[in-house]
């Protein structure tokens, strides 16, 4: 059973429900259509608004991109005079090194040039001495031969006697009646062993 208090039967309960049902949905009804109609205007304020936007986009876009290659052209020219910096800087060293090597290697000819120099003198101080040296040593040497060759032996009176085809240096080597070939300084004789005389300690 439907009771109410501020009712008295249960008709009137039921009435009033049914009214009081109603009246909320046409209050629902009524906030739909306000909700609806809110919505719609959102909508549209939005989409003017995109509008809007839509047709400023392309400014936007040209404006962005204008300033982006402005900073692009910035980046550029500055990196082009930072490159022509190093470059400069670069070049300065370089040049000094090159002078600082054509120094280097200007002292370094003169020096060899100077030691050069004084090797050339040294040697042509040196040179004639030394030849002065072995002309002397040469002159020396061909004393010793002059004195000890055959010739000058057979000057000074001394002979070369010869038997068999050999020079005859002992006693012990010939016999009596031997032919001997005598050479002197001047001419050769032969002769005959008529006696051979040994040295005394020598056995007989």
């Amino acid at each position: 059973m439907v009771a109410h208090l501020a009712q008295k039967t249960p008709t009137a309960v039921a009435d009033f429900l049914v009214h009081r049902r109603k009246a909320e949905s046409d209050r629902v009804e009524t906030l739909c259509e306000q909700l609806r109609r809110a919505v719609g205007v959102m909508v549209d304020i939005n989409a003017r608004y995109l509008d809007r936007l839509l047709l400023k986009l392309p400014q936007v876009v040209h404006h962005v991109t204008r300033r982006e290659e402005l900073n692009v052209q910035q980046l550029e020219q500055k990196l082009f005079r930072e490159i022509g910096y190093s470059l400069t800087h670069q070049h300065n060293k370089l040049s000094l090194v090159e002078q600082q090597l054509s120094l280097q290697t200007h002292r370094l000819r003169e020096q060899k040039y100077s030691e050069l120099q004084r090797l050339s003198d040294k040697i042509g101080y040196l040179i004639p001495i030394k030849l002065s040296e072995e002309k002397q040593r040469l002159a020396h040497l061909e004393a010793i031969h002059s004195l000890l060759s055959p010739q000058s032996t057979l000057k000074r009176g001394y002979s070369i006697v010869r038997t068999r085809g050999k020079s005859l240096s002992s006693a012990y080597n010939v016999q009596q009646g031997e032919s001997l070939d005598i050479i002197l300084y001047q001419g050769r004789l032969e002769a005959m062993v008529t006696k051979t005389t040994l040295p005394e300690n020598s056995e007989s």
